[in-house]
């Protein structure tokens, strides 16, 4: 949404470091934020200092599951259930603990 990227992830998601599922990551924030209008590059997480962006980013992306899209238009089912913790449970206890 507008300037701002949520990650449900505390690596880099992919195939750069941190790559997930690796010790550096444990000690890492399970969750990420950026502000892509002042940090392209994604190298600050500013979840700390935009908790509110990132619980509304969460919503966000809650809504669009619950209504089956992220487009205007009658709610539709997901094809299987869809838990956006289930492969990162600390995002899941990093909002809880908030």
């Amino acid at each position: 949404r507008s300037d701002w990227k949520l990650e449900l992830c505390a690596g880099s998601g992919g195939w750069s470091s941190p790559r997930p599922n690796r010790d550096e990551t444990s000690k890492l924030t399970a969750v990420q934020l950026y502000n892509l209008k002042n940090d392209i590059s994604e190298t600050t997480n500013v979840v700390a200092d935009h908790l509110n962006v990132a619980t509304d980013l969460l919503g966000l992306l809650q809504s669009y599951v619950k209504n089956g899209r992220s487009t205007s238009g009658e709610s539709q089912e997901n094809a299987v259930d869809v838990d956006v913790f289930r492969v990162n449970a600390r995002a899941g206890k990093f909002f809880s603990s908030k």
